[in-house]
């Protein structure tokens, strides 16, 4: 019985979010929530996620938003140093080592 029990505790150590995962859905204030860099992004929905780099508060189409991205599978983000938010709606951010 103890080996079943221990095996479940492997298994959801094994199953859960990485520690430098970022929550898959909200606002990232840059620099305080999320550093500038490069992060994976993965959907976290069936039907994808999405990205938007911010270079201010309101992200807006014609004027603060740097990029948007939609994430259908494993998508390289650049977060540069002059962004100010990242707003991330199903999609878990991960740095990515260089």
């Amino acid at each position: 019985m103890s080996t079943i029990a221990v095996g479940s505790t492997v298994m959801a150590i094994l199953l859960a979010a990485p520690s430098n995962a970022y929550p898959s859905t909200g606002a990232l204030l840059v620099p305080d929530d999320i550093t500038p860099g490069y992060y994976w992004a993965n959907p976290t929905d069936s039907t994808g996620g999405y990205v938007e780099v911010c270079s201010d508060y309101t992200c807006d189409v014609s004027g603060g938003m740097i990029e948007n991205y939609s994430v259908d599978g494993r998508t390289m983000i650049p977060i540069p140093d002059y962004a100010r938010m990242v707003n991330v709606h199903y999609a878990a951010l991960s740095p990515a080592g260089v």
